[in-house]
């Protein structure tokens, strides 16, 4: 059965300088299926898909004081995003067996939708909304398996995905991709839009892994 954890963002109230914070959904635990029992918390192999209350987003940090990978190694605290998000990272590299990475973003980023399932050996999908339209998605683990994974672009060259060694394809519409083995599960992927390709590589190449 699938495991999910879905979230869209939303628009949240307005914070004490009267400008509008924007929301993002909460990593909470997966529900069991109503047939076979009562609801539980944290991930768990016949978890139903959940869909969470969207939660604001705390007021933004100035881009000069955003958190950065050389933190502790390991730690979720530097995953872009709320609380709750980084619960979610945690939670998920907790669970599976392959490494969990995360973004670490600066101010305007926010979590706008992401599910995972444990089954199968696992997987994960994640994408950040960003200023200007911008826009990220993570795709992690035994993505492979569950539909077709191969993105297809021009091959421009090595390119890091944290601390692994990865390829940059060019996509259509001006995205860009960075691919750690593709076609395989697990497998990682980091796809941009509205990127340009220094600004990605730099964002690629600060992903963190968590857990470890």
């Amino acid at each position: 059965m699938l495991v999910a954890l879905v979230a869209v963002g939303c628009g949240g109230s307005p914070d004490s300088s009267g400008s509008p914070s924007p929301a993002v959904p909460t990593a909470t635990g997966e529900a069991t299926d109503p047939a076979t029992g009562p609801a539980t918390t944290g991930p768990g192999p016949t978890a139903a898909p959940v869909t969470p209350t969207p939660t604001a987003l705390a007021s933004e940090a100035p881009a000069t004081d955003a958190p950065t990978s050389s933190a502790p190694g390991g730690s979720a605290a530097v995953c872009a995003g709320n609380d709750d998000n980084r619960d979610f990272y945690a939670a998920v590299a907790d669970a599976v067996a392959w490494p969990v990475y995360c973004p670490v973003l600066g101010e305007g980023w926010f979590v706008d939708a992401g599910q995972y399932r444990l089954a199968g050996g696992g997987w994960m999908e994640i994408a950040y909304q960003g200023p200007r339209g911008l826009r990220l998605e993570l795709r992690e683990g035994a993505v492979c398996a569950v539909g077709d994974c191969v993105l297809n672009g021009a091959d421009g060259g090595g390119a890091a995905f944290g601390d692994m060694a990865g390829t940059l394809l060019l996509l259509d519409e001006g995205r860009l991709a960075i691919v750690v083995d593709a076609g395989a599960n697990p497998s990682w992927t980091i796809v941009a839009s509205g990127l340009d390709q220094a600004a990605f590589e730099s964002i690629a190449a600060e992903l963190v892994r968590v857990g470890d």
